[in-house]
């Protein structure tokens, strides 16, 4: 039996470590996203090493964002009260690295959107407004990416120890465990874990995704705003022209389908509330344990 979910826990470098021991694919902005792991924090910083690595960002970001002027000692000083005041819990190097992000536009999705569509410009002006912004869309970001490999990693690590479990145990587990992640859902929260077919099968048997999945048109432009980020403009905008000549490619299909049931399995989870989610849920496990007493 394939287990469907799975949640994994651990440091950046102990998922990547998991990650290449299971033969999860990391792409390389994941890669780099969790290589940062263990840095002293801002908060932890000595008072003029931090002054000084916070200038020398500065100087990097102007020239990577082609802001003309240099920075002035006003844009150090204000950079640093905001980190201090503000993203303490984070490092310097994790700064650094919100700013390549948002140059190269990996950080687009998380980023405001003006009336044409454009994530959020500088406009030659390193204000405040603008890089909480992108801090904040890199947060996001970072914490999409670790979500993501986790996912990737649990179900490794639960088909490695497909082998090992007795089938009716495993079976009872998939269910405590579902019912973990979908009652988190209900309360609220948004918890790592990766849907397979099995659990799709299960989660429509109690009624918490319809029989059959339809993507809406939203569900189409979130998969193809995921699967154009980072890349070219004329990337996106052929695909764009593929989905009007009503020729969605395959991948994008699949993709659109993904971001449908999780959109519906949401929202379905939190309006029935924790404990509708666990009654269903009782009622199957209770059929489960009848099984093996009468098989």
């Amino acid at each position: 039996m394939s287990t469907a979910i799975q949640l994994y826990q651990g440091t950046n470098s102990e998922l990547m470590l998991s990650a290449n021991s299971t033969g999860v694919r990391l792409t390389s902005v994941e890669r780099r996203i969790l290589s940062i792991d263990g840095n002293r924090t801002i908060a932890e910083s000595d008072g003029e090493t931090l002054r000084k690595e916070v200038r020398a960002i500065l100087v990097g970001v102007f020239r990577d964002l082609g802001i003309v002027r240099q920075p002035d000692a006003f844009d150090a000083t204000r950079l640093l009260d905001i980190l201090k005041e503000y993203y303490g819990d984070m490092s310097t190097a994790e700064i650094k690295q919100a700013f390549e992000l948002y140059a190269v536009g990996e950080l687009n999705d998380h980023l405001p959107h003006d009336s044409k569509g454009q994530a959020l410009q500088h406009f030659q002006q390193f204000s405040a407004m603008f890089y909480t912004q992108v801090i904040r869309a890199y947060r996001q970001r970072r914490s999409e990416a670790k979500k993501d490999v986790s996912g990737r990693v649990g179900v490794k690590l639960l088909e490695q120890k497909q082998a090992e479990r007795d089938p009716y145990q495993d079976r009872a587990t998939f269910y405590t465990v579902l019912r973990s992640v979908c009652t988190d859902i209900a309360h609220g929260n948004d918890p790592v874990f990766v849907i397979t077919i099995e659990a799709e099968s299960v989660l429509t048997k109690l009624k918490f995704l319809p029989a059959s999945i339809v993507p809406t048109d939203y569900d189409v432009r979130t998969a193809r705003s995921r699967m154009t980020r980072g890349r070219d403009a004329a990337v996106d905008e052929s695909l764009g022209s593929l989905i009007e000549a009503g020729l969605v490619p395959e991948d994008l299909q699949h993709l659109a389908r993904t971001v449908s049931v999780r959109r519906q399995l949401y929202q379905c989870l939190r309006e029935l509330g924790p404990d509708e989610v666990g009654r269903r849920f009782a009622w199957l496990i209770d059929r489960h344990q009848q099984s093996k007493v009468n098989p």
